[in-house]
């Protein structure tokens, strides 16, 4: 009955508060953990025990799984279940779900906001490298957990950790690692997070080979720089490193004929006499900028 009753307690809370279409290990065990610490603070403590075990964790599971509430998906990786009550649901938002830190970028976002009309073949994302990931994580849990933090590692639950998946609907997934990731936004209404507008513009200049390709990127920024100019100005000189200011410097200059302030500012980047290339993954070739200083190795 006992068991029963736990099972019914978790379920009834984890439709209450899903807010993702996967449900993780580690967000089950910290839903049972609460329910626990609430028993025992009320004095109704399940089974004499103030926390729960790995034992209790695998009756939930089993529970959850034989009456329909969750179900295991190869796609989702080990660890993560899927919401039965979300039978369909977009492979950027698994993404967002398996990986709290994670957001969609490069190509997919470009797709997102209309920004291309290539037909996807993978799925591009951003998050942080392992030693940074691991860092959050920690905090992600002392933030949940609060004073009990340390009790809860004592019980050896499952903690917060990187669900690894290299496909997600028979798709690829691209999953870049960057200390400098977080510029995104939520979109609420479909549970999902996406790199900011100003970024998917500084990421096409970092990395066109994932946006792409560099003849393609600066198809994109003719077509559409002009109506977010604001947002990649800011983006650019708050987060871009010398050469990405040149890169768009001469894009925006030279290539989309527009005009802006800070573009004098960018200019004193330029290095007369270097090596610096427009498309950073092609060869050097001699044609370059006057006022950029920056080799035009693109062919369009």
């Amino acid at each position: 009955m006992m068991k029963q009753t736990l099972v019914a307690a978790v379920s009834s809370v984890l439709i209450k508060e899903q807010h993702s279409p996967v449900l993780t290990s580690y967000k089950l065990a910290t839903v049972i953990f609460d329910l626990f610490q609430k028993s025992h603070r009320s004095g109704e403590l399940r089974g004499g025990k103030q926390f729960p075990s790995t034992s209790d964790l695998k009756r939930v599971k089993e529970g959850l799984l034989a009456g329909g509430v969750i179900s295991e998906s190869s796609d989702l990786g080990t660890g993560a279940f899927r919401y039965m009550a979300r039978p369909y649901f977009h492979s950027r938002q698994i993404v967002c779900g398996l990986d709290p830190f994670a957001y969609i970028s490069h190509l997919t976002a470009m797709g997102h906001y209309g920004l291309t009309s290539q037909l996807p073949k993978m799925i591009f994302a951003t998050t942080y490298p392992a030693k940074e990931w691991a860092q959050l994580a920690t905090q992600v849990m002392r933030r949940d957990l609060g004073e009990s933090y340390e009790a809860y590692l004592s019980t050896s639950l499952p903690c917060l950790r990187r669900i690894r998946i290299n496909t997600i609907q028979g798709m690829p997934l691209n999953l870049y690692t960057s200390v400098s990731a977080g510029a995104f936004i939520i979109n609420r209404d479909e549970q999902f997070r996406v790199s900011s507008i100003g970024r998917t513009f500084l990421d096409m200049l970092r990395r066109p080979d994932l946006c792409g390709g560099m003849v393609h990127v600066m198809d994109v920024f003719e077509e559409h720089a002009k109506r977010y100019l604001s947002h990649i100005v800011s983006e650019i000189e708050t987060h871009g490193s010398p050469i990405e200011k040149v890169r768009a410097g001469y894009i925006l200059d030279e290539c989309c004929d527009l005009r802006h302030e800070i573009l004098n500012q960018w200019q004193s980047h330029a290095q007369r006499g270097g090596s610096r290339k427009l498309d950073p993954n092609a060869d050097y070739v001699p044609e370059f900028s006057e006022r950029w200083a920056i080799s035009l190795n693109v062919y369009r």
